[in-house]
C-alpha cells in the first residue's frame, strides 16, 4: 500500500492545473498539494557526488531527466492507509500524469513515496501524453510490497 504520490510538471499555468486536477481527482479519497519546484541544482548534486567519491545507486536515466527538464511545480497526493486508493496509488497517479501531459501539453514524471522509505521513485515520463520514459523496470527495492507494477513482473 502506498499513501504517498506526486508528479513533477512543466506546466506554467498553476492555476490551470489546479483545476485540472479537482476534475481529475475529485471524486477520490486524496488530497493534493502543488509546491513550486526548485529544490536543488542537478548539476551542484553531481559535483558534490563526484567530488566526495559517493556510490550512489541513482537511476541516471532519472537524473538526467532532472537535468534536462525545467520542472516547475511538484504535484504531492496524499490519501489514508486504509482508503481504497491506497492500493492502486501509483496507478492512479501515473494515469492522471499522463492525462495532464496531454491536456497541459507539457511534461510529466510520476513518482511515489514507499512506506518504508522517505525518498520518492519515478514511475513514468510522459511528453505530451505519451510515454518517454518506464522507470518502473530499474531495479530497486522500492517496488516491494507495492500491488501495482505496470505489465510485467519485477522479481
Amino acid at each position: 500500500m502506498i499513501t504517498k504520490s506526486g508528479f513533477l510538471i512543466d506546466c506554467p499555468n498553476k492555476s490551470h492545473l489546479h483545476t485540472e486536477l479537482v476534475k481529475l481527482i475529485g471524486w477520490a479519497d486524496i488530497d493534493f498539494n502543488i509546491l513550486q519546484y526548485n529544490y536543488f541544482s542537478i548539476d551542484e548534486y553531481n559535483d558534490y557526488i563526484d567530488k566526495n567519491n559517493f556510490k550512489t545507486d541513482e537511476n541516471l536515466r532519472w537524473v538526467e531527466l532532472l537535468k534536462k527538464i525545467d520542472f516547475l511545480y511538484e504535484v504531492d497526493f496524499v490519501t489514508s492507509l486504509r482508503s481504497v486508493e491506497s492500493s492502486y496509488l501509483p496507478a492512479l497517479t501515473n494515469l492522471v500524469s499522463q492525462i495532464l501531459s496531454q491536456r497541459l501539453r507539457c511534461n510529466v514524471v510520476s513518482s511515489f513515496k514507499p512506506l518504508s522509505s522517505d525518498e520518492d521513485f519515478p514511475i513514468t515520463h510522459f511528453s505530451n501524453g505519451k510515454e518517454i520514459t518506464d522507470f518502473s523496470s530499474f531495479k530497486t527495492d522500492c517496488w516491494n510490497n507495492v500491488l501495482w507494477v505496470k505489465s510485467f513482473n519485477n522479481d
